[in-house]
């Protein structure tokens, strides 16, 4: 495999870091053994205000209305309050 061949040149810098490309190196193993794509390894959640207020409605719909699933929940939401 072409990874085991360059795993034997690991190299760090004098600082104590790796450099670049075996941090790469890394990943894409990372990524290989887990079956699944780089994008989603580097992926970070982006928060919002809106999300936090999204899930205080939800938490007053399903204390309000215990019989509501989620899809009475999400037509609510998206019909009523506008939430798109």
């Amino acid at each position: 495999m072409l990874w085991e061949k360059s795993s034997s040149a690991v190299s760090t810098q004098g600082d104590g870091h790796q450099s670049c490309s075996t941090v790469w190196r890394e990943h894409w193993l990372a990524c290989r053994t887990f079956q699944i794509s780089e994008s989603c390894y580097r992926y970070e959640r982006k928060l919002c205000d809106e999300n936090a207020e999204i899930a205080d409605w939800l938490v007053r719909l399903t204390t309000t209305h215990r019989t509501w699933g989620f899809g009475l929940c999400f037509l609510y939401l998206r019909n009523v309050k506008g939430y798109a």
